[in-house]
This record gives structure tokens, sequence and C-alpha cells, in this order.
């Protein structure tokens, strides 16, 4: 048999705060007024000024409120001036993250590079290799902005080539002598490099152009 003690008590509970309803929704408010209040003036301090615009209901949530990226925030009569963000620093832990990729791809590539299935070879890292590199170009690029930097995980590469290249101590080498050690390297930095060549004269062009005419 089903035994509604339970539920009974959660009816007494929620009825015995009927009268009490308009002091807990005044609390309520109150409490998230002050939260609000207190999250709007972190966020000044931290360099977030409020927006301008208006809320779509600004009484919702008491008079003067506007929006503030996604939070509420105070009258924007005591706002700051809006001040022009500055460029981000380069994150230079993942800018030389990238570039020891450049380095791995390069031993990875040379290590499976004489892959074959059954008798046929199936070089594909080579393959890998130029798309892994020209993904390493473009995050880099697009981390730090200059052609210089984002020519570095290219430099990686083919330290890690060269050393790959090396003969061991014993005699020994890690490279194999066939056309596919020769194909290697003119993929894995030929899309890069005609990224970066792209990249260049597009900024250059646009360096040429009248501010009104540049996209």
């Amino acid at each position: 048999m089903y035994d509604w003690s339970v539920q009974n008590q959660i009816i007494a509970f929620v009825d015995s705060l009927r009268p009490h309803a308009d002091e807990i929704r005044a609390g309520y408010f109150d409490a998230l007024y002050g939260f609000v209040d207190m999250q709007s003036h972190l966020l000044t301090m931290l360099g977030y000024p409020p927006c301008r615009d208006q809320a779509a209901d600004p009484g919702w949530l008491g008079q003067g409120v506007v929006a503030h990226y996604g939070t509420m925030t105070v009258d924007p009569a005591t706002a700051l001036p809006d001040v022009p963000a500055l460029p981000p620093e380069p994150r230079r832990g993942v800018v030389a993250l990238l570039v020891f990729d450049g380095v791995l791809c390069a031993i990875l590539s040379v290590m499976f590079l004489g892959l074959y299935i059954g008798t046929v070879p199936f070089p594909i890292t080579i393959l890998l290799a130029a798309v892994i590199n020209l993904l390493l170009v473009m995050a880099v690029y697009s981390e730090t902005g200059s052609f210089r930097t984002a020519m570095l995980p290219l430099a990686a590469w083919l330290l890690g080539f060269a050393a790959c290249l090396a003969v061991g101590p014993g005699g020994d080498q890690l490279a194999m002598a066939d056309w596919r050690i020769l194909m290697l390297p003119v993929a894995a930095l030929l899309p890069a490099g005609g990224y970066l060549f792209s990249a260049r004269i597009k900024a250059i062009m646009q360096s040429g152009r009248p501010p009104a005419q540049q996209m």
C-alpha cells in the first residue's frame, strides 16, 4: 500500500510557507540584487566596463540595471568610459609546445615512413607531415601574428629531420635511402611555406590600401 505520509508532510510544509510568500520573495530578490551588484563591481575592477545598452526589460531586476556581458550591472551613468582593448600577449608556453611538436612530427614521420600494406609501400606519414606542419604554422601565426615566429615549427621540423639523417655510433641510421625520404621534406614544408607566402602577400597588399578599402 502506498505511504502518503511523506507527501502529506511536503504539502504541509508548503502550506506553512504561503502566509510568508511576500517576505520570502522580497528576501530572495534582495539577495539576488546584492549578488549581482557585487559581481558587477568585480567585473568593473577587472577591466570589463558596463555595456551602454539597456536590457530588454530593465524593470524585471530593478531600475537602472543594464546588461554587463551576460551579467547585470549598475547604472551606465556611473560606468567607466569605453577603452579599446589591447591585443592579447602571445602565450609563450603554447608557442613553445607548437614548436616542439614540429620536432616530434619530423621524428615520427621518419620512423613510420617505411610502412607497407602487404608488399606495397604506404608512406602515409608524408601526407600527415604536410597537414600537421600546415596546422602548426597556422596555429603559431594565429597566436603571435608574426611571420618569423610562424616559421619556427618548420625550422624545428628541419632540425628533427636532420637529426634522423645522422648516422649513429654503430653505423645505424633511422632514415631509409629511397624515394620516400626525398618526398618527405618536400611534402612537409611546401604547403606550410605556401601558406606563409600567401599570408605575407595578402598583408603587404592590405597595408598598401587606403584604410577605407581594407577589409
